[in-house]
């Protein structure tokens, strides 16, 4: 085609030379197109259609046929050529070409074109011309698309038919100056209904053959398409396009060319035949190749072909197998032809994968073996065709970086055919430039899901990419393991390591939660587990929820050091107004719910007989006195350690020199000696006596 998006349109700035044909197989509401730029200087305004291409420079005076040479070539006219890739649309394997004219009442299509196409058709189809021969290399047999489905399996015939001239004269609604292309496929469709033209033909497989090339007379002056948002105008835009339209559950094919006497001179500018041949042969050969371009999916915004497109070419400015040998006036050469039974016919050279140029016909001769192609500029490798290229499934090592891989399909070198060739930081290998690319989003799934900023596909590229209990990234690796230590968990929620598990957790001990403790079974922090981990004013533990609470019951507290009491506040305390009890020993303070003890007298000194009141010197009326059944009388000078109770002992006298009690027991016999004097028995007498008291007071105590 000569046609392809806004995109393309915008960066080369003027007109258009395209032309292309749409689909055959599934039906659709409308119709699509391709469009042909003419040769003029004049800037149209941007166009969004695929295939645009540069138009050539000054005007150049016609070239005599015969000053070009038989099945010769030439370099391509633009920058944009490069291998065309296919998209796994349909072909037009053996094209029916009907030639119509569309006589508006006002003017019919000139004579001079009608009767060189009505000769032209039947030369350039012809296998005797062999100017489709040579498209065997576009087949699509055995091949898958870009998108890695099967493609629509078919094979060149290498020629066509010529179904003849018909002309029709268009309904009232679709007569005049003015014409739009969504009225002209509809029109085509009830002038076959109507018996005007004849009905399509299609192959076993239900693809249409056959495509209605329609010329316009000189009275229609403007033929206007809109597209992806933007519409083209004949002259201006284009000088030739193709669509499809539906016709009964499948798709028909037309073309379309503007008249080239007066209307659109700008369109011939090397003479009225030459470029009516180029622009004519221009659309057949790219709706042989790519059938149903017009019909994909597009909007101004697209940036790459997809289905129903065949063949394709992807570098920048181009689209379809003519794109890039249009006009060949703009390199200085001629208009070239093909011969047919004696005469000379002006075609357009279509872009050959396999030389890498413009081709008019096959090669004069066939290789047999790569030695066949030692001296071909095009290649040293013979294809399986007999057409000499870069390399072949026999002869990959004829491709070189940077393009080391053999696409054995159209015989060329690539960087790449699949992802399997690439590697390192350009894993992916892209199917419209066959070059090896960093990933995209898109490319990554499976095990390798994430796409690095280095353009590898990786397991994860952060912990954030990992869980449960492989929840650590490693980086050197980029794959997810368990954790080893806290340090791994230190960027999540949970920040603790179980090894025995490899998972992070919230916590593995209780110095993982700080002033909580460590619930075992969920791994989480908590307030408590048990009473034991509560205290005032929270001490009692709800395990049901592990947190503290105040209690409401004194058996509640029983295990509390704080005290056995549950006061209102919810406190364990040692005592309370309703357990006085709790203070076995005491009684209990209501203002601080604590225990203190009983006050008791003391009966001990100045009191008890001893120091101060004792009836002599050094006699003890009883300090330490019991009830015993032997009373001591002392080491010292103690007359009053016996109780005199169970014995009655009132200390015996000591009879030793100093009047006092010696050591002998308070029994019944006093030992033999002095006799005490006054003092001392009035002493032991008083002690006695307030000894008995203090037994008494003290017995009282502890009842």
């Amino acid at each position: 085609m000569i046609s392809d998006h806004a995109r393309i349109l915008a960066a080369i700035g003027p007109l258009a030379v395209s032309a292309a044909l749409a689909a055959c197989t599934s039906a659709g509401p409308e119709s699509t197109a391709q469009v042909e730029s003419p040769q003029t200087q004049a800037a149209p305004a941007p166009f969004a259609y695929r295939g645009i291409v540069r138009p050539p420079g000054a005007p150049r005076a016609s070239v005599a046929p015969a000053a070009h040479p038989l099945n010769g070539s030439y370099a391509p006219t633009g920058s944009c050529a490069s291998p065309l890739g296919y998209y796994g649309g349909p072909i037009i394997a053996a094209p029916v070409v009907v030639q119509v004219s569309w006589n508006d009442p006002a003017s019919s299509v000139a004579p001079a074109i009608e009767t060189y196409l009505n000769t032209w058709w039947p030369a350039i189809i012809s296998p005797q011309a062999g100017y489709l021969a040579w498209l065997t290399e576009y087949n699509t047999a055995g091949k898958v698309g870009v998108d890695g489905q099967p493609g629509s399996g078919q094979t060149f015939a290498g020629s066509g038919t010529y179904g003849g001239l018909f002309r029709i004269t268009p309904s009232v609604a679709n007569q005049g100056a003015t014409l739009d292309d969504a009225a002209i496929g509809p029109e085509i469709v009830a002038q076959i209904g109507a018996g005007h033209l004849p009905a399509p033909q299609f192959d076993a497989a239900g693809r249409c053959n056959t495509i209605y090339m329609v010329d316009f007379p000189p009275s229609v002056t403007d033929i206007s398409m809109t597209f992806a948002g933007s519409t083209g105008h004949s002259c201006s835009s284009f000088c030739g396009y193709h669509g499809g339209i539906a016709y009964n559950g499948k798709y028909i094919y037309y073309g379309v060319h503007p008249d080239f006497t007066s209307a659109c001179t700008a369109c011939a500018p090397d003479g009225l035949q030459q470029d009516v041949g180029m622009v004519h042969s221009h659309e057949l050969g790219e709706a042989m190749t790519d059938a149903e371009i017009g019909l994909e999916a597009l909007t101004a915004s697209s940036t790459n072909f997809q289905r129903p497109g065949g063949w394709d070419q992807i570098a920048t400015g181009c689209s379809e197998i003519g794109d890039s040998c249009a006009w060949p006036s703009q390199v200085g050469a001629a208009v070239p032809t093909v011969s047919y039974q004696g005469a000379s016919y002006y075609v357009q050279g279509l872009f050959d994968n396999a030389r890498m140029d413009c081709e008019i016909s096959g090669p004069t001769t066939v290789c047999t073996s790569d030695a066949n192609c030692a001296a071909n500029p095009a290649g040293h490798a013979c294809q399986p065709s007999g057409v000499c290229g870069q390399c072949s499934a026999t002869n990959s090592a004829a491709c070189v970086s940077p393009t080391p891989t053999c696409d054995t399909g159209t015989g060329t070198c690539v960087g790449c055919t699949s992802s399997a060739q690439c590697g390192g930081s350009t894993p992916i290998c892209d199917p419209s430039s066959q070059t090896c690319r960093g990933c995209q989003a898109a490319d990554c799934s499976g095990t390798t899901p994430f796409c690095s900023a280095g353009g590898t596909c990786e397991g994860c590229l952060a912990n954030s990419s990992c869980a449960g209990n492989q929840p650590v990234c490693d980086t050197g690796t980029h794959t997810c393991r368990g954790c080893a230590t806290n340090v791994d968990c230190a960027t999540g929620t949970n920040k603790a390591c179980d090894v025995a598990t490899g998972a992070c957790v919230g916590c593995v001990t209780g110095a993982d939660c700080g002033s909580g403790v460590c619930d075992m079974a969920s791994h989480a922090c908590v307030q408590c587990l048990n009473d034991s981990e509560c205290s005032n004013p929270s001490p009692v533990c709800n395990t049901a929820a592990s947190t503290c609470g105040p209690c409401s019951s004194d058996s509640q507290c029983q295990g509390s050091a704080s005290g056995h009491a549950c006061s209102a506040s919810g406190s364990c305390v040692q005592c309370t107004a309703s357990n006085k009890l709790a203070c076995p020993s005491g009684t209990c303070d209501l203002m601080t719910d604590t225990c203190v003890a009983i006050a008791v007298p003391d009966a001990g000194t100045g009191h008890d007989g001893g120091a101060t009141t004792d009836g002599g010197a050094t006699a003890d009326g009883g300090a330490t006195a019991d009830g015993g059944a032997t009373a001591e009388a002392g080491s010292g000078d103690d007359a009053g350690q016996g109780d005199g109770e169970a014995s009655g002992e009132a200390g015996n006298a000591d009879a030793a020199s100093g009047g006092s009690g010696g050591s002998g027991g308070g029994c019944a016999v006093a030992a033999p000696g002095s006799g005490p004097d006054a003092a001392y028995a009035s002493g032991l007498l008083l002690g006695l006596v307030s000894f008995a008291g203090f037994g008494r007071r003290r017995r009282a105590l502890r009842a």
